[in-house]
């Protein structure tokens, strides 16, 4: 308890230190690199991760406690979207997939699960089936979340200036109302058992969605439950701080997974994890311009779906630059249900081609 308490200092450290440099996506960028330096350095990082429970049940409520009708309509409504997703995402998967097979020297199966953009927990129990090399997966995995998170951003503020013809200015989607945390430092009553109310209906969804098996339950249970809060009744409630909290936490969890003994496999997955992240940074920002030109939704909404993230860090990210956070959180719903489904197929039909 002692390392995880020093943990969660050192993350929320961080995150204020990377906020006050106004650094990009601050809060979770900082807390991971700090909690990473801990991890490497001193062997005190410590996130078991029973916890991230807590976490995803947090982030699910900052999301869900934000949707509005419009949301809900604007997400039903990406037939064109969702078909440039499936197509691109499972594009991205196959070609890395090769380059990690006939460059990174990977076995077929291994390359597969280590190139797929779902998640790490997910393909790492999947790939075994198939005889990959977890171990590979697990780690290139978890590095592609730690790449997208740490250099993502950056690369989001510069493509959305181009586009907005060298402004700085965040593009939000049109006529969207904006229902995410409110900024007063004090809460009357009402608001207090507004936020406890939305707090215990996000909890509850998300203990049920996780005790019924489904695939990240208790963040999806969460986003379900606080958003029908939202929509049903208008009374969910965010106090101020509540963004900032569940960034930090999410980046001392994805930090705490960087160790030492990690990093021993990094000489065998070298040359496939240059390929991801050069490979990953092209077709997120070409997927990105072609929703923006067939879909409805604005540039930085689409660079956020068009991110292989995991769907927590995609959502908080999403958050964070004032995007359509209910869009980025369907889509990407859509895009781990569907490469989980269709993976094992598409390794078997190329394995038995090569």
């Amino acid at each position: 308890m002692l390392r995880l308490l020093l943990t969660v200092i050192v993350a929320a450290a961080g995150g204020l230190l990377a906020a006050r440099f106004r650094l990009p996506a601050a809060k979770m960028t900082g807390a991971m690199i700090a909690v990473c330096v801990l991890g490497l350095t001193a062997q005190l990082s410590y996130f078991p991760a029973d916890y991230r429970v807590f976490v995803q049940i947090i982030s699910g409520m900052l999301i869900g406690a934000g949707v509005t009708r419009k949301d809900l309509k604007k997400a039903f409504s990406m037939g064109s979207a969702v078909v440039i997703q499936i197509v691109s995402m499972l594009a991205m998967n196959i070609v890395l997939a090769l380059l990690f097979h006939f460059i990174g020297g990977l076995d077929l199966p291994t390359s597969f699960f280590c190139s797929a953009p779902a998640g790490v927990q997910e393909m790492a129990l999947i790939s075994a089936d198939f005889g990959a090399n977890t171990v590979y997966v697990s780690f290139v995995q978890l590095l592609r979340i730690v790449f997208i998170v740490s250099f993502m951003p950056p690369i989001y503020r510069r493509v959305v200036r181009k586009r907005a013809g060298g402004t700085t200015q965040r593009l939000e989607a049109e006529g969207r109302k904006s229902a995410g945390p409110s900024k007063a430092l004090s809460m009357s009553k009402a608001q207090l058992l507004n936020f406890l109310m939305t707090l215990t209906v996000s909890a509850a969804g998300g203990l049920i969605f996780r005790w019924l098996g489904v695939k990240s339950g208790a963040f999806l249970g969460a986003v379900v439950f606080s958003a029908l809060l939202s929509v049903g009744s208008g009374k969910a409630y965010l106090p101020f701080g509540v963004k900032g909290v569940a960034q930090v936490l999410a980046g001392a969890y994805i930090g705490a997974q960087i160790t030492r003994d990690a990093l021993k496999v990094l000489p065998y997955v070298a040359v496939p994890v240059l390929i991801m992240a050069v490979t990953i940074v092209v077709f997120i920002v070409v997927e990105a311009l072609v929703l923006n030109k067939y879909s409805h939704l604005d540039v930085m909404t689409c660079l956020l779906v068009s991110t292989p993230g995991g769907m927590q860090e995609m959502a908080l990210l999403a958050q964070d630059y004032d995007c359509d956070a209910p869009v980025v959180v369907v889509m990407h719903v859509i895009r781990v249900l569907t490469i989980i489904s269709l993976l094992p197929y598409i390794v078997n039909f190329v394995s038995q081609l090569l």
